[in-house]
């Protein structure tokens, strides 16, 4: 199930794990009907429990004992800026950042996205042309060197 990626640490809540192995626990009893193509079906499984974490527990201060893993050293965008990144990402409304989200991070088509959020293609694409402005927004220059760059308005 190559488009499931989007199940990553990319966002707070559920670890991947838990998302996968929950989902597939629901497709169980569902396996006769979906047999044929599960990975929508598991995809918006794991999109809905996401969400209502998420909403669940937004604005809630969550305490580790461990330092996150960060992979962003390895692409040459700072610590800081991944921080920033994820920041603005739970700023957005949940469907923008889900197809935000399957779009750009896990490689998913504006179809699978459609299938899996059960929206038309047109609005994945208005809703992803849509968190991409909120984002540009909400992060200010993104793209300048970091002495360039402008304080975002936050």
């Amino acid at each position: 199930m190559p488009c499931m990626a989007f199940a990553t640490d990319a966002l707070p809540g559920p670890t991947p794990e838990d998302l996968v192995q929950n989902a597939l626990l629901a497709a169980v009893p569902r396996w006769s009907r979906i047999r044929e193509r599960p990975e929508p079906y598991l995809r918006r499984v794991m999109v809905n429990a996401h969400i209502s974490r998420w909403r669940r527990y937004r604005g809630r201060e969550r305490l580790s004992d461990a330092l996150p893993e960060v992979a962003a050293a390895a692409s040459g965008v700072s610590r800081e800026e991944s921080l920033d990144l994820l920041a603005a990402l739970q700023r957005l409304t949940p469907r923008q950042r889900a197809v935000i989200v399957l779009r750009y991070y896990a490689g998913c088509s504006e179809r699978e996205i459609a299938e899996s959020l059960q929206i038309a293609t047109g609005t994945v694409k208005s809703t992803a042309s849509d968190g991409i402005r909120r984002l540009r927004e909400l992060l200010g220059d993104w793209d300048a060197e970091p002495a360039d760059r402008q304080p975002s308005s936050r």
